[in-house]
């Protein structure tokens, strides 16, 4: 390798790695009423572009450093499932003979923290931790 080249293969380098930040991640705990939110999801809205939704997994979530987050503030919806006990017909099935039968989801978290939301965080690089205390 030439000097030249060697020399332009370090500033490549420098400037893709100027370009990568340490990115970001965030996780944290959702409760409603003093109780875990076992299954259900968390949404990150910022003020312009794409949201990113995360499962929740036994009242938990983590956003790792592959979604699409920045640093900034973010709205955040949360949603809650459970199941009714009940089977309904499943809604992806059409026609006659196709009634393949599924559990019953709904929501159970009021619109305060889902559609109504008014709860916000700001996010910056590196891990983020964010709790969310929920009351009825």
């Amino acid at each position: 390798m030439s000097k030249s080249s060697g020399l332009v293969a370090a500033i490549l380098l420098a400037v893709a790695l100027a370009g990568c930040g340490r990115g970001l991640t965030v996780s944290g705990v959702v409760e409603y009423s003093g109780k875990r939110v076992e299954k259900g999801y968390v949404q990150f809205q910022p003020r312009e572009g794409s949201a990113v939704a995360v499962e929740l997994n036994n009242g938990e979530y983590t956003v790792s450093e592959t979604k699409d987050l920045l640093p900034g503030e973010y709205t955040v919806r949360i949603f809650g499932e459970k199941e009714t006990g009940r089977f309904v017909k499943s809604p992806d099935t059409q026609g006659p003979g196709n009634d393949r039968q599924v559990k019953e989801i709904v929501e159970y978290l009021p619109p305060k923290y889902n559609y109504e939301t008014k709860l916000t965080v700001a996010l910056v690089e590196g891990e983020n931790k964010h709790d969310f205390l929920l009351e009825k």
